[in-house]
């Protein structure tokens, strides 16, 4: 069973969280990791099309492969497959907004059937040959359709082994503020550990919200973007440790030509250095003068080029990355 007391998590995220960026942020004090979110019937009907998405290393443990599906027979077929991975859990997702998921009466879709919600969990549970099964949700599809509380009791009575919480509709989907007394009022009747999730973006919030709803984890998710090191910060806040603060842009040049060789050491020299542009853009986000750089840097095609531009900015700033 997985211990998600007062544990930081790294959320899902589609295109992001692959296992070097999941390697990188249990390093930094990540405490448990999810992969992305990957279609059941993708799993079942082309699995070697996956493998990428759902493989992982030991050092990334303790790590979970997320689902998601409308069919509880499909559902039961990937918790299979996956259950030949041992990860140390496998989640279901009910809570992705994103209209490609949606359509295929996925993610957040599925909050508008409670009872369909706990057929899938359900099977899940049963077919996943001992491995821990949780859960995602949201608040519910609208602002005239909060029923969160009713999915859950759905989900508890399925046997989940633990629930994580975006306290925001499907209809929000990012905007707004989530509503952390929801993560309070979910944990007064959960009889499992709740994990809360929703604009953590600064070490502080993940108290906050510990502090505020009572939850047993905090899962953060887009504030870790570019931002690793959130984890880290917020770990020895919670152990009453100074805050390590901020890195300097130093750290961070060196943290993005790491994470950059991952990439490469995963998907080739071209590929990597490409699919890294992204994390470029949030790595390189709020820099003094930025602007410019990010602009050649997203034209990169090689880890040399990344390199000569990381050392011309730092050079006209006054700044020096060590080979």
């Amino acid at each position: 069973m997985i211990d998600f007391k007062n544990k930081l998590i790294l959320a899902p995220l589609a295109g992001i969280t692959d296992s070097p960026f999941r390697l990188i942020c249990r390093r930094l004090g990540a405490d448990i990791t999810w992969s992305e979110m990957v279609s059941a019937d993708g799993v079942v009907r082309n699995r070697s099309k996956k493998k990428g998405i759902i493989s992982f290393r030991d050092e990334e443990r303790p790590l979970g492969i997320q689902l998601f599906g409308a069919d509880p027979e499909v559902i039961g077929l990937a918790v299979e497959s996956i259950s030949a991975l041992a990860p140390d859990f496998i989640d279901i997702n009910f809570g992705c907004p994103v209209p490609k998921v949606v359509k295929r009466n996925g993610g957040s879709s599925l909050l508008r059937d409670p009872e369909l919600v706990g057929r899938l969990a359900r099977e899940a549970v049963r077919r996943a040959n001992s491995i821990p099964v949780t859960a995602k949700i949201r608040s519910g599809w609208d602002s005239g359709q909060i029923n969160y509380l009713e999915v859950a009791r759905c989900l508890f009575d399925s046997g989940i082994s633990a629930l994580a919480f975006h306290p925001r509709t499907r209809e929000q989907r990012f905007a707004g503020r989530s509503d952390w007394s929801q993560i309070e009022q979910l944990k007064k009747i959960s009889p499992v550990p709740v994990i809360g999730s929703g604009d953590v973006s600064e070490p502080q919030d993940a108290l906050d919200m510990f502090r505020s709803t009572g939850c047993d984890a905090v899962m953060i998710g887009r504030g870790a973007m570019g931002n690793p090191w959130i984890f880290q910060r917020a770990r020895a806040m919670l152990d009453n440790l100074a805050d390590p603060g901020d890195p300097g842009v130093v750290e961070i040049f060196r943290q993005a030509l790491e994470h950059t060789e991952m990439m490469i050491e995963e998907h080739g020299p071209k590929y990597g250095v490409i699919l890294m542009r992204k994390h470029f853009g949030c790595y390189t986000r709020g820099l003094p003068d930025s602007a410019g750089m990010r602009l050649e840097i997203f034209q990169c095609l090689e880890l040399g080029q990344v390199k000569t531009i990381f050392k011309s900015y730092l050079e006209s700033h006054q700044c020096t990355l060590t080979a």
